[in-house]
This record gives structure tokens, C-alpha cells and sequence, in this order.
């Protein structure tokens, strides 16, 4: 549509066109444009939502758009609909001159009766030749009352739309839904005022206060009025819902605000809610995966049997392995999972998964049997380690040499001490040699030149500050060879504020020892000797001695392969310790060994 004010402008064009050479205000005619808001052109005037009986009024503008004076003559609202004139007012004068170029503002007011809508038109008539009539159109709406009562749920965390998606309007019931016994539920409550004028909130309360403070409904003093909410806006209010821990099934109560809209002067929105025990979460627990430690990764079948895997390989362990399984019934995944382990690695390597906090990754290294279990706390306190179906949420796996031979050293309790294991071949002279000593100075010497997969490997070299192991892996060990089995004292970093002391001097008082010029605890080492995946026992040897200081050498024995196919692998305990030597670089001179 094109607006008043351009069609004016090209009709007045027009005019002083055709009186070129003569006096154009004589000529001119007045012309007419109708604006509303801030000299914005339209063609209606929006009341919108007016409470009956109350009254709004609008303006709109008359301007003379040329620099003659324009007339208007008569100003009327008429029916639009047949019935809707009488709700609009015109404010008087109805007849008047407005100057050139200038404006005139005209104020009508909106005062409905009924609730429905309403729809009339404004006409001036003017002197304007061209159009003796415009017409705005008028519209509105009666509603019943200035006050609107609306309750939902109040937004929290990711739920951005919980309040749009439960919100209703009193007198309609708010279904609050399940909350657990003895924890915290929020109701939101938004008194709005649709009028003209300010509303004043007398009170805001329960229609029963007893029972209402018996299920655990209660409202905050400033939320209880009075107060005032000013035209065309809200105020928002909560009311906190702590059911006791020892109720049970459904409840409800009704918030009551009176205010001061004539009428409908209280108003009662019902709140209803379904209190439920806390029922605990579930847990299961499942092996994923295996990761060799050659890179390869296995997928784990449940039903295969037991998982066995050697060190240096990890394991994938899986809390959340089906659909529901480790989750709360009131809280999905929003609960905590503790992790335990039983087995022989004190340490618990037990590591976080990136982006995965149901999974853990276990790091193998201690040779032995493991038991995992996980334990479920949902926020409200309750624990739970088994599933549906009651199954605890544990797995167990083994941890086994898959090599011929395989020697594991510890020192458990004394970190920041650095022990090695030498694992030599042929005679005992090879130590500290680099071709013979498999040990961190060459972790992986080339031996059996004629068969490469006899070849050890220093699979854990562990400088005292991680699991305090160190393990030795041979595959395959030429026939009729000797293997020695050396633990070795290197180095010392824990605090040495002890007293002085000196080999063969004056003993250390309670149970220390000298170490290196200084009283220290002992040190307890132990080894275990693996052949073909089995653990040999019972043979002579000492699992475990005590070690004083750095040099100290323990010569635990000697494993002799089999000569033939079938034949024994032979067990020789030596089980000597050779005391602090002159060291001689990076190694000690022991004297006799």
C-alpha cells in the first residue's frame, strides 16, 4: 500500500506543476496523511488485551502535509464488525484547522465490555480535494481480568525449555511429577499483569497452611506480599518443595493470591506432585577391551572365559555397557562411581579415559590375579554395586607372563628408591657387561644369533616413582643355558635427615640400617621366578631380602633351560647379598660375587 503522506506529496507536485508562472498557494489545495507511533505512516491502531471496564487510549497524528491550512471536519469511529464502535472514544475537539505543514494530535480510548474482540474504524473528513475520507482501523481485545497467574517447572542445567514445556495457567493444575523423599523440588509462579494500571498483590499464601507445611510446601517471606506489579508486566516467585524422607505417595496443595483486580480478586493455582522413595542406582561392570602392547586391540567376548594378559598389555574396563545398566532411576547418569581393586598391584592403575567417565584403562604390570568392582552413589546418597538383575558389577582377570621365562623384582614400600634387575646369561662374570646383561643399561641385548625370538626384553624399568617393579621377559631360552637372577641396590632419593653412620660401626637404632653414610629404613625386595607362564615356588629360593644402601647386590640364583624338548628347567638358589661396593661409574664393583 502506498502511504498517505506520498501520495499527498505527488499530488501537491502536481498542483505547483501546473501553476509554474503564477501564484502556487493560491492554486495549492490542502492534502492529508494520518501517522501513528513515532511519525511512522500506518493504517491501524493495535489496543491490544484490555481487562473490562478498563480503559486505554492511543493517539494518532492529522498533518497537513503541504503548506496549506487543512480543514478537518468531522471525526467518527464506525463499525467494522456491526458492534464493536461504542468500545472507542474519540477525545474532542472533533472539528479543527491544523496549519501548513504542521500536525494535529488526536487521542481515542479503548474501554471494552464484553470479552471478545473488537474491530471499528476512525474516519476524518477533511478539505483535502483528493481524499475527503481516510480511515484508520481500530482494534482490540476484552479480556476478563488484569491479573494472570501461570506455574511450571523452572528451568535447570541443560533443561533450557522445562518451564515452557509445564507451564499452565491457573485455575489449571501444575503436575509437579515424581520427587524423591527427602530432597528439594522448586515450583515457579509468575503473577502478570495484563492492565493499565498497577496491581497491587495483597498476599501470596497456601489455602490449607497445615497440610501445606506437612508435605514440605513452603514459600519465602518476601514472596508473600504485598507488593505491586506495574502495567503490562510480571513478577516471579518460588515456591520450595521438601517432601520428609518418610513420606510417601501423592500430595497437593493450592497457592492462593489475592490482589486487586475487581474481578477476579483471588486466584488458585493447584499444585500436585507424586513424593517417591529413593531407589538406588544401578551398576554393572564389563572388559571391553585389550590392548596388546604391541598396538593390537581385542575385542573382549563376555562368554569366552577368563581374560588373561600379560605385562605391559591393558585392559578397557566399561561401567555403562548397555542401556540401562549403571544409571539411577531418578537421575539417569548424574551419579558418581567408585572404583576398587583387589590384586596384587597396591598402586591401583586404574586410569581416566578422556570423555569417558564409566571407563577406566588398567596398565598391567604386576603379575598376578585382579578384581575390579564399581560402586554407584546417585546425589542423593544411595550406593548400589549390582544390576537389574542383582549381578555385582565386578569382573576378574589374571596378569601372566605369555613368555618361557619371566622375572619380576619389587620394592613396594620405598619409593624414590631406584633397585635394578639383571637378568644374565651364561656365567655370572657377564654382569655389567652390555652383551650379557639384560638389564636398563641394554634392555634388549641380542642374543641366540641363530634364533632372534630368544632375544629378553626389559618389558617395566621403573626409576622409583611409579609402581616400584621392574620385569624381565624371555620367549623362548636357548637349551642348556644358564640365567642369573641379580637385584641390584642404585639409588637412594628419599630424605636422608637420618643419623651418621658407617659400615661396621655403631649400629642404627629401631631397625635402620646404614645407607651410605646415613641410618635409613631397609628396604624389601622381592622376586618372582615365572617359567612358561607358572610361577615356581618352593625350590630353595627367598622371595624376599632386605637391602640397605646403593650398591648393595643381591644374587637370588639361577634358572638352567632344558636340554631337551621335555626335560626339567632347573632351579639353583644362590640367595647372597653382596653389601655396599666401590662404585665404579654406573656400577659396583662387588667383591667375590
Amino acid at each position: 500500500m502506498r502511504s498517505p503522506i506520498i501520495l499527498a506529496v505527488i499530488l501537491a507536485l502536481g498542483l505547483l506543476a501546473a501553476g509554474c508562472g503564477s501564484d502556487p498557494l493560491r492554486r495549492a489545495s490542502p492534502a492529508i496523511a494520518l501517522e501513528t507511533g513515532d511519525a511512522a505512516h500506518a493504517d491501524e491502531l493495535l489496543f491490544g488485551r484490555v481487562p473490562l471496564e478498563e480503559e486505554l487510549s492511543k493517539s494518532f497524528t492529522v498533518r497537513s502535509v503541504l503548506t496549506v491550512p487543512l480543514e478537518v471536519h468531522e471525526i467518527r469511529v464506525v463499525d467494522e464488525d456491526g458492534l464493536s464502535a461504542g468500545a472507542f472514544t474519540v477525545e474532542r475537539p472533533l472539528r479543527f484547522t491544523v496549519p501548513g505543514t504542521q500536525g494535529k494530535e488526536v487521542s481515542i480510548s479503548f474501554r471494552p465490555t464484553e470479552v471478545r474482540r473488537y474491530n471499528a474504524a476512525v474516519v476524518v473528513s477533511s478539505s483535502d480535494p483528493n481524499r475527503p475520507e481516510m480511515r484508520l482501523s481500530l482494534s482490540g481485545e476484552g479480556i476478563e481480568a488484569a491479573i494472570s497467574v501461570i506455574g511450571c517447572l523452572p528451568n535447570e542445567g541443560e533443561e533450557r525449555d522445562r518451564c515452557s514445556r509445564t507451564m499452565v495457567e491457573a485455575p489449571s493444575p501444575l503436575p509437579i511429577g515424581e520427587v524423591v523423599a527427602g530432597q528439594h523440588a522448586r515450583i515457579q509462579i509468575t503473577i502478570g499483569n495484563l492492565g493499565v494500571d498497577t496491581l497491587q498483590i495483597t498476599s501470596v499464601g497456601f489455602a490449607n497452611k497445615t497440610s501445606a507445611a506437612a508435605a514440605g510446601f513452603s514459600l519465602r517471606e518476601q514472596d508473600r506480599g504485598p507488593t505491586g506489579v506495574a502495567a503490562r508486566t510480571s513478577q516471579t516467585l518460588f515456591v520450595d518443595f521438601d517432601p520428609p524422607a518418610d513420606l510417601e505417595g501423592p500430595v497437593s496443595t493450592t497457592v492462593v493470591i489475592i490482589s486487586s483486580d475487581r474481578r477476579q480478586p483471588s486466584v488458585e493455582l493447584p499444585l500436585d506432585a507424586m513424593v517417591v522413595p529413593n531407589r538406588p542406582p544401578l551398576a554393572c561392570l564389563t572388559i571391553r577391551e585389550i590392548r596388546r602392547q604391541g598396538g593390537e586391540v581385542e575385542v573382549v567376548d563376555p562368554d569366552a572365559g577368563p581374560v588373561v594378559v600379560g605385562p605391559t598389555d591393558s585392559l578397557l574396563l566399561d561401567a555403562a555397557v548397555r542401556q540401562g545398566c549403571t544409571g539411577d532411576p531418578e537421575d539417569g547418569d548424574d551419579l558418581s562411581l567408585a572404583w576398587e581393586m583387589d590384586g596384587p598391584d597396591r598402586y591401583g592403575r586404574l586410569e581416566a579415559v578422556p570423555g569417558a567417565p564409566m571407563q577406566r584403562l588398567f596398565k598391567a604390570e604386576v603379575i598376578g590375579t585382579y578384581e575390579v568392582a564399581v560402586v554407584a552413589t546417585d546425589r542423593y546418597g544411595a550406593t548400589s554395586g549390582v544390576d537389574e538383575a542383582g549381578v555385582e558389577a565386578k569382573v576378574a582377570f589374571a596378569v601372566k607372563p605369555q613368555q618361557d621365562l619371566a622375572v619380576e623384582l619389587r620394592w613396594p614400600d620405598a619409593e624414590d628408591v631406584d633397585l635394578d634387575l639383571h637378568l644374565v646369561r651364561g656365567d655370572i662374570s657377564g654382569l655389567w657387561s652390555d652383551a650379557n646383561d639384560c638389564s636398563w643399561r641394554n634392555p634388549s641385548p641380542a642374543w641366540g644369533s641363530t634364533q632372534p625370538l630368544s632375544n629378553p626384553r626389559l618389558a617395566i624399568d621403573d626409576q622409583g616413582g611409579a609402581s616400584l617393579i621392574e620385569t624381565v621377559l624371555l620367549n623362548h631360552p636357548e637349551p642348556g643355558v644358564s640365567y642369573w637372577i641379580v637385584a641390584h641396590f642404585y639409588e637412594d632419593k628419599r630424605s636422608r635427615s637420618g643419623a651418621a653412620c658407617t659400615v661396621g660401626g655403631a649400629a642404627c637404632a629401631l631397625g635402620k640400617v646404614c645407607s651410605a653414610g646415613v641410618c635409613m629404613d631397609p628396604v624389601e625386595v622381592g622376586v618372582r621366578i615365572f617359567v612358561e607362564g607358572e610361577e615356581r615356588t618352593n625350590e630353595g629360593f627367598e622371595a624376599t631380602r632386605e637391602l640397605a644402601g646403593p650398591c648393595d647386590t643381591w644374587l637370588v640364583g639361577r634358572v638352567t633351560w632344558r636340554s631337551e624338548p621335555v626335560g626339567p628347567v632347573l632351579l639353583s638358589s644362590f640367595d647372597t647379598v653382596y653389601p655396599q661396593g666401590a662404585i665404579e661409574g654406573a656400577v659396583c664393583d662387588v667383591s667375590g660375587l
